[in-house]
C-alpha cells in the first residue's frame, strides 16, 4: 500500500500483516481477521504522522485501502483501488476469483512464497474472502471521496464484473482497465504508476457522477 501525503507528495510504503522478511513480520501466530489489516495500517499512519493522504492498494492492499478509508474516511483525501477482490455481499453472490480453483492455486503457491510473506496469511484470508460480509458493502457509502479503481482485465484472475459493481456503488468513482495491469513487469508497473500520479497529482476539480 502507499500513501501519498496530499500538501508535499511524500510516499510512505505501507507494508501488511505477515508480508516481508520473517524476522519483521508482524501478525505472526494470528488468524489474520481482514479488519485486523485496517487496524494495522491506520496504526502505521499514526506512526508516520499521517494526518491526511491519497491512499493506493494492490489486490489485498486495495481491500484493506478501502476498509481504512471506511472506517476513517476524513484523512482520506482520494483512494485507489487495483485490481481490489470484491467480497460478496450476500452467499448468492460470485465469488471475486473468476474460478474457486484460482483460491486453491494461491494456497499452493503460499509455500513457495514463504520467505516473502506468512503462508498461513494466505490461507486465511483465501478463505475470508469467500464469505459473504455485507458489512464491507454497507461502509462502502463512506467512500464520498474520489475512488479511481483499475482492472487488470482479461489476465486477471478476478472477476472484473464485481469491480464495476463497486463503481456503481460509490458516489465518486471512475473505473479504467488496463490488460495485464497486474505490475509484474517494468512496462506494467510504469503504466499503472502513470494512473496513480495522474489521480493523485492532477484530480483537484472532479464532477461527482450524477
Amino acid at each position: 500500500m502507499l500513501a501519498f501525503n496530499v500538501e508535499k507528495v511524500p510516499v510512505h510504503q505501507l507494508s501488511l500483516l505477515g508480508h516481508g522478511p520473517i524476522d519483521t513480520r508482524r501478525g505472526v501466530g494470528t488468524n489474520y481477521p481482514l479488519e485486523a489489516f485496517a487496524t494495522d495500517v491506520i496504526e502505521q499512519m499514526d506512526a508516520r504522522n499521517v494526518e491526511k493522504c491519497a491512499l493506493v492498494g494492490h489486490s489485498l492492499g486495495a481491500l484493506v485501502s478501502s476498509m481504512v478509508a471506511q472506517r476513517q474516511p476524513e484523512r482520506c483525501d482520494r483512494v485507489l483501488l487495483e485490481d481490489m477482490p470484491v467480497l460478496r455481499r450476500v452467499p448468492q453472490d460470485p465469488p471475486p476469483m473468476r474460478r474457486y480453483s484460482d483460491a486453491l492455486l494461491l494456497e499452493v503457491a503460499a509455500v513457495a512464497g514463504r520467505r516473502k510473506f506468512d503462508p498461513k496469511m494466505v490461507w486465511k484470508v483465501s478463505r475470508e474472502l469467500l464469505k459473504p460480509n455485507p458489512q464491507w458493502w454497507e461502509g462502502m457509502s463512506r467512500l464520498t471521496m474520489p475512488v479511481l479503481v483499475i482492472g487488470g482485465g482479461k489476465s486477471s484472475y478476478l472477476r472484473q464484473d464485481r469491480l464495476h459493481d463497486v463503481v456503481n456503488a460509490l458516489p465518486d468513482a471512475r473505473m479504467v482497465t488496463i490488460e495485464g495491469g497486474t505490475p509484474r513487469s517494468h512496462h506494467e508497473r510504469r503504466r499503472v504508476l502513470r494512473r496513480c500520479s495522474s489521480f493523485s497529482y492532477r484530480w483537484q476539480t472532479h464532477q461527482p457522477k450524477a
